[in-house]
């Protein structure tokens, strides 16, 4: 990616990433994730540990959003949801 194309695909890249962090806390706010270097044709790949019992729920909402990106952003996040006994949830916070 060079020039002024790339720099928006980036940006749009970590506005993505960051949505789907968001949407993980949003159903267990003690997640943790890293950005893992790509490996084939993705732009990043997240791996996200999310607390024991949480691994279907994340990984749902996630894979659907992540799709909607790919579509309409033409980003390609790769998700890896790790589950984390060590993780515990947790109390939401009223908004």
């Amino acid at each position: 990616m060079t020039g002024s194309k790339g720099r928006k695909k980036r940006q749009r890249l970590q506005q993505c990433v960051a949505e789907l962090v968001n949407l993980a806390r949003e159903i267990a706010p003690t997640v943790k994730v890293r950005e893992l270097v790509p490996y084939e044709d993705e732009d990043v790949i997240l791996e996200i540990h999310v607390p024991k019992g949480f691994e279907e729920q994340v990984e749902e909402a996630l894979s659907e959003r992540r799709f909607d990106m790919f579509l309409k952003e033409g980003v390609f996040i790769s998700l890896q949801v790790i589950p984390d006994e060590e993780l515990t949830v947790a109390e939401r916070r009223e908004r």
